[in-house]
């Protein structure tokens, strides 16, 4: 029998696809609150559509700048209270960053 993350609030990083999305799809089904973030708005709207209703959060930053995650993280505290689980799933793709040196 699956665990209960009823009264939970999670905040998943990258959760605008790929793995970040799936799980933030099979917690709400298991009752999380969710704190979710991605760099992609649309991607991140896309996945809370998927999520069962409840009182989610979203943010979309880029979680490489410190000073968004620090804002991200005091809103969810503010909003929610607490943080008790982090799942953190940003991930970055190197073939689309370009380099300036060879």
């Amino acid at each position: 029998m699956p665990q209960s993350f009823k009264d939970k609030v999670i905040i998943i990083t990258g959760a605008g696809s790929g793995i970040g999305r799936a799980t933030a799809i099979k917690l709400a089904g298991l009752g999380a609150t969710l704190a979710l973030t991605d760099i992609n708005p649309i991607s991140l709207a896309e996945t809370l559509s998927l999520c069962e209703a409840h009182d989610h959060f979203t943010s979309a930053f880029d979680v490489g700048s410190t000073e968004p995650c620090n804002t991200f993280i005091a809103a969810v505290i503010q909003k929610y209270t607490r943080i008790n689980h982090v799942f953190n799933c940003a991930g970055i793709n190197p073939t689309s960053v370009r380099s300036n040196t060879i």
